[in-house]
């Protein structure tokens, strides 16, 4: 998703949800760094858990 803001402010409400899912805890760690601030991020290692987590939302 690409998306461009007038105002920076604006960004907070429209912050997209990431669902990360990661071979590892590091990998998973380094994923929520480079991203937290700009998305808001759900860090899971196995697609059972992810796919569950994403159909509530």
């Amino acid at each position: 998703m690409v998306a461009e803001f007038e105002d920076p402010s604006e960004f907070a409400l429209t912050r997209p949800r990431v669902f990360i899912i990661a071979r590892d805890q590091a990998h998973r760690r380094n994923l929520k760094a480079l991203l937290t601030g700009h998305f808001e991020i759900k860090a899971f290692d196995d697609t059972h858990r992810a796919g569950e987590a994403i159909a509530e939302n």
